[in-house]
């Protein structure tokens, strides 16, 4: 052990060759054994491990939640905007079919693997109310259902 300092006290460093040794508590003279203080050991504790396990799984747990709830989110969204789609585009139909072969039907929304209903009503002579409904079974299982309603006349729309 040639060229080491009889003792070396703990918080201290030395080199030897190209290697550099910290936080030595003491090298016994002659023996080679070195020993270190209990606080300064090199790693972590078992239950900063643990600890910091924890945290880490609490934080992917919540950003896993997080992605999954604004997954369904979206889903929900788009099923709705088909929905709507499909209701507007039976009620340009209607507005563009005579006023007497408006009547009470049902039309296939096949994206939302379901039916819509188109309920006509005649109010007036020359007037009927029109709904429509369309239910469907969201992909997370939850029922859901959009609601339309208009009028439509003989005459259409700014017609004399």
């Amino acid at each position: 052990m040639a060229g080491l300092p009889k003792a070396v006290k703990g918080g201290q460093s030395f080199m030897k060759g190209s290697h550099r040794f910290f936080e030595v508590s003491t090298i016994a003279a002659g023996t080679g054994i070195v020993t270190m203080n209990d606080k300064h050991k090199g790693g972590f504790t078992l239950i900063e491990i643990v600890f910091s396990i924890l945290i880490a799984g609490t934080a992917f747990a919540g950003l896993a939640l997080a992605f999954s709830t604004g997954m369904a989110s979206i889903k929900a969204t788009r099923e709705t905007s088909i929905a709507i789609h499909a209701a507007q585009q039976e009620i340009e139909n209607m507005r563009n079919t005579s006023f007497d072969a408006i009547q009470t039907h049902g039309f296939s929304i096949p994206p939302l693997d379901t039916d819509g209903a188109v309920v006509a009503e005649l109010l007036e002579a020359d007037m009927k109310k029109v709904s429509i409904n369309i239910p469907w079974t969201s992909g997370s299982g939850r029922v859901m259902s959009k609601d339309f309603l208009t009028v439509i006349t003989r005459n259409g729309i700014n017609r004399q």
